[in-house]
C-alpha cells in the first residue's frame, strides 16, 4: 500500500466468509512549508475563489494539502472560507481585504491576500 494524500481510509480485507479492516491515516513527513495560491485575487461580493494549499517536504517534493490544512480569513465580514479552500466573498459597501491563510500543525502559510469589491 502506498499513500498518495495525508488523510484516512479504512482497508478491508476478504477471503470467504472471514473478512477484517483497519484504519490507516497517512501524514505528510517532514512538512517544511505551505504555499497558498493565487495570493493577490480579486473578486466581487458574492463570488466565490478557490485556493489551493501546497507544501513542501524535506528533500524538495510537494504534496497537495488543500482538502487536510485549517483554512483561516482574516476578516470574515469580507470573505469566509470553507475546509476546501473556497472563500465566499461578503456583502461590502466599500472594498476590503482579507488574509487567507492554511496550517496544519505548527506550520503556517504565508498569507494570501484576497481583495472584494462591492
Amino acid at each position: 500500500m502506498t499513500g498518495v494524500a495525508p488523510g484516512t481510509a479504512t482497508i478491508t480485507a476478504t477471503s470467504g466468509t472471514v473478512s477484517g479492516s483497519t484504519s490507516v491515516t497517512v501524514t505528510v513527513a517532514n512538512l517544511i512549508s505551505i504555499a497558498v495560491t493565487p495570493t493577490n485575487p480579486s473578486i466581487k461580493q458574492g463570488a466565490t475563489q478557490q485556493f489551493k494549499a501546497t507544501g513542501t517536504i524535506q528533500g524538495g517534493g510537494t504534496v497537495d494539502l488543500t482538502s487536510s490544512v485549517s483554512w483561516n480569513s482574516s476578516n470574515p465580514s469580507a470573505a469566509t472560507i470553507d475546509a476546501n479552500g473556497l472563500a465566499t466573498a461578503q456583502a461590502v459597501t466599500v472594498t476590503q481585504t482579507t488574509n487567507i491563510t492554511a496550517t496544519s500543525g505548527s506550520i503556517v502559510s504565508p498569507a494570501a491576500v484576497l481583495t472584494v469589491n462591492p
